[in-house]
């Protein structure tokens, strides 16, 4: 009897074991990306339409290069053609669940306004069509910070927020342009998933921005749509395909002084993007100040580097300090933080030299020239004056033309 009763327990214990020794699947949550598109689609005036269109094709296009280079997964909320009304937007907001790891990315293309005795620097944005008069603006118009406190409620790791509308009182209009100048759009065969994975998936917090200041209308054309977005796409771009490195306050910054500079150049009222970011990274910033006047005396080549040759390619990434583009043909090329200027060349597989950022020979006039050598025995020299115009001597009118611009 106790020899069966032994037996028994051994059973009884090995069978424990057995389910101890069992491994539980666990549950593996992917991270998403909810990104949430709000544009006006199907607007009215045909120069509005495309310009929006345009702004949201290529705002996708980064999404989904997001997905590509990250282990986020994408999600769309979409409230645009006959969906962009503000009752849906709300609602959309409002079923939106994210898990503590996930990031949200809001995007607005559209009208925006403010009231006469509004406080609060975010615009109202005018979600729905044919919105011209005060009673229609109150019933269609979602103010851009209750948008801002409903996402940041959400609970995901990082928020994205962009408004991209006019800030301003006097109409429920965008103003639009059908030509603008001193603007170029690239397309990068190579994206570098390791700056991706810095401002995706290496960052916390929140960053907000919206197109224009208070009292300011917003831009847009139906070349490169919106000023604003189409300066943060270009942005966003470069740091995340040339770059050593990626930062959501550079990528605002440069964004910011590329808006302001393509409305001076096209001869508009003045439009000032402002933004808020409160972002907590494990990379750190460049290392240096590239913002606003660089100053010549700081490691400038004063002859033809040794080591120059020209259009070889330029096989190391440093940062882009600034981005210079040609009036005649929109060529873009890029001043690099080690002073080469590179231009993008697919066919050549990457970035190729084309010429060095040097000491001026005329400070008076210019904070620095750019040296294009184009033979062993001739070189083209621009001169970068205090504003960011780049200025070339004409030998047949004896004058100095401008021929392009540099935004830092």
């Amino acid at each position: 009897m106790l020899i069966n009763i032994l037996k028994y327990l051994r059973s009884i214990i090995a069978l424990c074991l057995v389910c101890y020794c069992i491994s539980i699947p666990k549950f593996t949550y992917n991270q998403t990306l909810h990104a949430i598109i709000v544009a006006a689609t199907n607007e009215d005036n045909h120069v509005i339409r495309k310009g929006i269109q345009l702004t949201v094709d290529a705002m996708e296009d980064e999404i989904d290069l997001i997905h590509k280079n990250t282990k986020l997964t994408t999600k769309y909320y979409k409230v645009t053609g006959q969906d962009f009304e503000s009752a849906k937007l709300r609602h959309t907001i409002d079923n939106i669940y994210c898990n503590n790891d996930d990031v949200i990315f809001f995007y607005f293309d559209g009208h925006g306004f403010r009231y006469r005795d509004q406080i609060d620097k975010w615009p109202i944005l005018a979600v729905g069509y044919d919105i011209h008069s005060i009673q229609e603006a109150f019933k269609y118009g979602v103010p851009f910070s209750e948008i801002i406190e409903s996402l940041k409620n959400k609970g995901a790791r990082l928020t994205f927020m962009i408004a991209d509308c006019c800030n301003s009182a006097t109409s429920y209009s965008t103003p639009v342009d059908k030509e603008i100048i001193g603007q170029a759009s690239l397309s990068f065969s190579i994206r570098l998933p390791e700056r991706f994975r810095e401002l995706y998936e290496n960052s916390s917090g929140t960053i907000i921005a919206s197109s224009s200041i208070p009292g300011q209308e917003s831009r847009v054309s139906n070349v490169y749509g919106s000023y604003f977005t189409s300066s943060l796409i270009e942005v966003h771009k470069e740091l995340t395909s040339i770059s050593n490195n990626a930062n959501w306050e550079d990528i605002l910054e440069k964004s910011k002084n590329r808006t302001i500079r393509i409305t001076e150049l096209n001869n508009k009222k003045e439009q000032i993007p402002q933004f808020e970011v409160n972002v907590n990274t494990i990379f750190a910033n460049p290392g240096f100040n590239w913002n606003g006047v660089i100053n010549s005396n700081r490691n400038v080549f004063r002859e033809t580097p040794s080591n120059f040759q020209y259009n070889n390619q330029y096989n190391y990434y440093q940062y882009p300090v600034a981005r210079i583009v040609m009036f005649n043909n929109n060529k873009v090329f890029f001043l690099m933080s080690d002073n080469y200027i590179v231009e993008y060349a697919p066919y050549r597989g990457g970035l190729i030299l084309t010429g060095y950022r040097a000491f001026s020979s005329q400070p008076q006039r210019f904070q620095w020239d750019i040296v294009n050598p184009i033979s062993p025995y001739q070189s083209i020299i621009y001169g970068v004056d205090y504003n960011g115009m780049m200025w070339s001597w004409n030998n047949y009118s004896m004058r100095w033309e401008n021929v392009g611009v540099v935004y830092y």
